[in-house]
């Protein structure tokens, strides 16, 4: 019985408080607005607070002078979300009259340039985006024979976010890049992924004379670790420009030419 008495005590308490919150909401004006964007190494690239500011005056949603109840703000979230750059927007309201929005930037790790003259990045949450004419990133580079158009790659993983849709030759790139930006040396070291006429992916390195021959991404990390070792092995031994190719195609082995 006391559970019941605390319970519906408790319910009529929230109904006063949404009330009065109600009521304060329909008499306050919107006085101020705060936008928070995180950056990237302390930079925002790709948007900053002028462009919010005019995403929100374009698309009707300008705030200040508005009743705090008037403001739609689920509406502006969606059309903050919308815009290419960014990976999520939240905004809320405060009693005070206070609107703010906190933006998070979408972060590119891979460029693709393709035969159809189109550029675009993909994320490092697998998404694609275009490029910017605010900024370029300097990411990892994909050029080459890559024929497929931006249009077919809107989605590289499913609903969860963990797994490739489809493997395509974009994917592939994509788990390529990743895992090179997840390495501190490799990160350094590899500074384009190439596609021959063959669509074998070739790696240019930023250190010596030489072309990496990957192939594919199958045993992508066992290829890396025969290139580890050979570069310790060999290349610091023989010096770095003695080799035209050095291809690791092949199971347990690493075939060179020399220049």
């Amino acid at each position: 019985m006391r559970k019941i008495i605390s319970w519906f005590i408790l319910i009529i308490i929230l109904i006063v408080v949404a009330v009065f919150v109600y009521g304060l909401s329909r008499k306050t004006i919107c006085k101020n607005l705060i936008i928070n964007i995180d950056t990237v190494n302390g930079k925002n690239y790709f948007i900053d607070e002028n462009d919010i500011k005019r995403i929100l005056s374009e698309t009707g949603n300008d705030v200040i002078g508005k009743p705090l109840y008037k403001i739609n703000l689920n509406q502006i979230e969606k059309t903050i979300n919308n815009d290419p750059s960014v990976d999520k927007a939240e905004v809320y309201s405060k009693l005070d009259g206070t609107i703010k929005i906190k933006v998070r930037q979408r972060v590119p790790i891979l460029r693709i340039m393709n035969k159809r003259n189109e550029s675009y990045y993909i994320d490092e949450k697998g998404g694609l985006m275009p490029v910017s004419e605010k900024y370029s990133a300097r990411v990892l580079v994909a050029n080459g024979y890559i024929s497929q158009p931006y249009s077919s790659y809107k989605v590289l993983f499913n609903n969860k976010g963990d797994s490739i849709v489809n493997k395509t030759l974009i994917s592939d790139l994509f788990l390529l890049a990743k895992f090179i930006r997840n390495s501190e040396f490799w990160n350094s070291q590899i500074d384009q992924i190439y596609v021959n006429e063959n669509t074998e992916i070739e790696l240019v390195p930023k250190t010596g004379e030489h072309e990496i021959i990957l192939g594919d991404i199958e045993d992508m990390k066992d290829k890396f670790n025969k290139l580890m070792v050979f570069y310790l092995k060999g290349l610091n031994y023989i010096g770095w420009d003695i080799y035209k190719t050095i291809n690791l195609k092949y199971k347990n082995q690493v075939v060179c030419s020399k220049n």
